[in-house]
């Protein structure tokens, strides 16, 4: 048998036609497919990176929620109101009750900030140290906050049990701007 040359021009063609296939449409189609495989395969592995992060998310968000509602039901440590009448009688029954003499409470001017006030107050007077002691427990203890910013202790070390004269200012913080003026 014969190829004859009309044949074989047809059969190079036809081979032409194939490599031109291969090399321009189906080759680069397999590199794209590679491609996008790859790409599939490291979405995935990012995908269950980001599930096993929204599962710590979650546990963080109920955390924060449960955090939230406490605080809420919490006594509030800064009010929202002056309430400087409250204060002031808490103070001076405090005093009262450590036998402190010679009391003396002097308010002065509101200091405003943009987030918050505070009104200073300073407390004179005169107790035992035990008293002294007691009386700056039960600051520690206020259910708003309150924070001492000096304190004075004066007594004669000659004679212990005399009482020991007490000079303290403290401020009482508060996060409305409607805070009671003395």
């Amino acid at each position: 048998m014969r190829i004859e040359r009309d044949q074989l021009c047809t059969i190079l063609i036809v081979l032409g036609l194939v490599a031109i296939y291969a090399v321009g449409v189906w080759i680069p189609h397999r590199k794209r497919t590679e491609n996008v495989r790859r790409q599939i395969k490291e979405a995935t592995q990012q995908l269950e990176v980001d599930r096993a992060n929204s599962r710590k998310l979650d546990s963080l968000a109920r955390k924060v929620f449960d955090l939230k509602q406490v605080v809420s039901s919490a006594p509030q440590i800064v009010p929202r109101e002056g309430e400087l009448a409250g204060l002031l009688k808490r103070l001076s029954a405090d005093l009262e009750y450590q036998g402190a003499a010679d009391q003396a409470i002097e308010v002065r001017p509101t200091i405003e900030t943009r987030e918050y006030s505070v009104i200073p107050v300073t407390l004179r007077f005169r107790a035992s140290f035990a008293g002294v002691f007691s009386f700056l427990k039960k600051i520690e203890a206020m259910d708003r906050l309150v924070r001492i910013e000096q304190l004075s202790l004066e007594g004669d070390p000659e004679r212990p049990t005399k009482p020991l004269a007490v000079d303290i200012e403290l401020g009482a913080f508060f996060t409305s701007d409607q805070v009671e003026s003395p």
